[in-house]
């Protein structure tokens, strides 16, 4: 069978699709997966050979949806794909449905929850915790493959035999400037972290500019590591601190503990960190202004008062317990 999964953005809803592609192809390995996304993501599916990988270019000749879906006709040309599963919902996505849906083609379309985690963030409904993104991927596709599997703990990458002993990862950036824990934060947490080094994936000269004001023993991660890299070299840590961001997923797929830092969004939307739940530290009022994190005009004191409110002894503690365990 010969199936075309779509989902273009953001980087950490692609990296939540792998262990979801790792469980279809487990209990259904007679199954050819074809995965239609950003090009600059192909490296994080380069792990198995039924999986074929459609890189679209949505900045330059690739950015027109018509121009797309040609692309999109031409591999089902080759691969006559039996289903569509749109894991993006979107307008482009939708379109591309649309297209081969005509053309005799069974389509499958993944819920959002939107409704839900509008009003959960507005306070109309009881703060509880909402379909997680990976079970939203997997309800879509088990209309058709009833037996994958939701338990990704198995998946965990096996742990390597090479160690960065005494050395813990942090990625202190992430896309939202609303999900960044004060950087300078990270001083009096490298002063309690005695006898430790710090490895920091920090991609951008205004970033690592910024790590180099704050640091004292640290070393920058090549800026041209592809994610299947960047992984292994997780894997190698101990510990590794995130804000919400892609980078918490990625590391998240790894053997590495991983130390999520909480504070305008929330775990409960359905981004939470996959076997890391433990490590989870959440502003002090266990609120969410925001799902993704971008802020409205209105509430971005309260985003920023959310943020400066988890303690650098929280962070600290949780690191310890980590390394602990």
């Amino acid at each position: 069978m010969n199936i075309l999964i779509i989902r273009f953005s953001s980087l950490g809803d692609v990296i939540l699709l792998r262990p979801v592609v790792i469980s279809l192809l487990k209990e259904y390995p007679n199954t050819n997966i074809s995965i239609l996304s950003n090009i600059n993501f192909k490296s994080l599916f380069e792990f198995d050979h039924r999986i074929h990988f459609i890189g679209i270019d949505l900045n330059k000749e690739k950015k027109n949806i018509s121009q797309i879906i040609n692309h999109v006709f031409k591999e089902h040309q080759a691969k006559k794909f039996n289903a569509i599963y749109d894991l993006h919902n979107v307008i482009r996505s939708k379109a591309i449905r649309l297209a081969l849906k005509t053309r005799g083609i069974k389509t499958r379309v993944f819920e959002k929850g939107r409704k839900e985690k509008k009003l959960l963030i507005q306070g109309e409904i009881p703060f509880k915790q909402l379909t997680h993104t990976t079970n939203r991927y997997l309800n879509c596709l088990r209309k058709d493959f009833p037996l994958i599997s939701s338990d990704f703990s198995n998946q965990k990458m096996k742990k390597s035999n090479e160690k960065l002993e005494r050395t813990i990862g942090i990625a202190p950036f992430a896309k939202h400037e609303s999900k960044i824990w004060p950087i300078e934060n990270f001083k009096e947490v490298e002063d309690a972290m005695e006898g430790y080094n710090f490895l920091i994936f920090a991609f951008g000269k205004k970033e690592r500019d910024q790590t180099s004001k704050i640091f004292k023993n640290y070393t920058l991660v090549d800026e041209n590591l592809n994610f299947e890299q960047q992984l292994n070299l997780i894997n190698q840590l101990p510990a590794f601190i995130s804000m919400d961001s892609a980078n918490m997923h990625l590391a998240s797929l790894t053997n590495t503990k991983v130390i999520s830092i909480w504070g305008p969004t929330h775990h409960y939307i359905g981004f939470g960190p996959l076997n890391n739940e433990k490590y989870i530290i959440n502003n002090p009022k266990n609120e969410a202004i925001s799902v993704f994190g971008k802020i409205k005009t209105k509430d971005q004191e309260k985003a920023k008062e959310s943020m400066n409110s988890i303690k650098t002894e929280s962070v600290i503690n949780m690191l310890k317990l980590a390394l602990k365990d």
